[in-house]
């Protein structure tokens, strides 16, 4: 909650700050808003110099204003870096013993990666990842997982993992925006994202391939989503298309909620054997009918007993479960 408050406070500042400069330039041209206002690297290098410029003390302002240009770029490029090596980390867990070997790697790689931004014809590659890098590429799998999250696994589901995990109550807030605000709202920005694509090549500025080369980057990552989908599919156990396909929707392990107040005891060997239980039925491996013995465990607010003597758990049971939360 409080990084959302600070990152759409910054947003609030920094639109105040970009429009004021705006229109002090476009009252000192005497043109309109929309001559003077540029979008890019030309707002950054070429409008706010100007209009710092013009202020008292311009050395002051510029010196502060690139300084916080720096510390903005550099604060993005450790979230953006650090979700890489997070990946990395997760699938390769010997190497997060070796983080400093690791991440110096990857710093030198994306300097690589930098040069030629910095050579006659940066601007225009630029301008086509600019473009391309961060609009499709990222919104489109943002719409998949948030669709695939709220709509497919369901929140009810969802939000019983997160109460399990951190032994707390998901307000009505969150349940809302999982399961209707963020995938609407993603949604109708990727249409109207669409709907106002305009090619780079449309003023005769890039040659042709630009684009083609813009949406080959862009693919990259949209791509990687029906690959691994169909590997998925592929590796899943069944005999046909429609038993796989259901196969490769259920996840690798199943959890089983703990009840508020639970006290380690006895009865943790009956949560275990029912998380085994719900395992082995949710990836249809084979049936199980467990008895679970009558068993009495204590809560922080009272004592509750427990008492399951030869109940069967079945195919039926999780079935019925599964269409509740559904």
């Amino acid at each position: 909650m409080i990084v959302s408050v600070a990152d759409t406070a910054t947003s609030l500042i920094a639109g105040i700050s970009v429009f004021s400069i705006l229109g002090f330039m476009a009252g000192q041209l005497d043109v309109g808003v929309e001559t003077v206002a540029q979008s890019g690297p030309g707002l950054v290098f070429v409008t706010f110099p100007e209009a710092l410029n013009q202020m008292p003390y311009p050395h002051l302002w510029a010196l502060i204003f690139f300084v916080m240009l720096y510390t903005l770029g550099l604060g993005s490029q450790i979230a953006t870096l650090e979700t890489v090596l997070t990946i990395i980390y997760d699938q390769w867990p010997m190497l997060r013993k070796k983080k400093p070997l690791v991440c110096g790697i990857a710093c030198v790689t994306c300097f690589f990666i930098g040069i030629p931004f910095m050579m006659q014809g940066g601007i225009d590659i630029f301008d086509i990842f600019d473009s391309y890098a961060g609009g499709f590429s990222v919104l489109f799998p943002a719409v998949v997982e948030c669709v695939i999250i709220g709509w497919v696994y369901g929140v009810t589901r969802f939000v019983n993992d997160t109460n399990n995990m951190l032994n707390m109550k998901v307000s009505v807030y969150w349940r809302s925006t999982w399961g209707l605000l963020s995938p609407l709202s993603l949604i109708l920005i990727l249409i109207l994202t669409f709907a106002a694509y305009t090619p780079l090549n449309h003023g005769g500025l890039l040659p042709e391939f630009a684009d083609g080369l813009g949406w080959g980057i862009a693919m990259v990552s949209i791509i990687q989503l029906p690959i691994w989908a169909g590997i998925a599919i592929y590796q899943a156990k069944g005999s046909t298309f429609k038993e796989k396909l259901h196969e490769s929707c259920w996840p690798a392990e199943i959890m089983v909620p703990v009840p508020v107040g639970f006290v380690e005891g006895p009865s943790d060997v009956v949560l275990e054997e029912l998380h085994h239980v719900a395992e082995d039925d949710a990836l249809g491996r084979k049936s199980v009918a467990v008895s679970v013995q009558s068993e009495d465990f204590d809560v922080e607010n009272g004592s509750a007993e427990q008492h399951s003597s030869g109940s069967g758990i079945n195919n039926e049971a999780f079935d019925q479960k599964d269409e509740e939360l559904r």
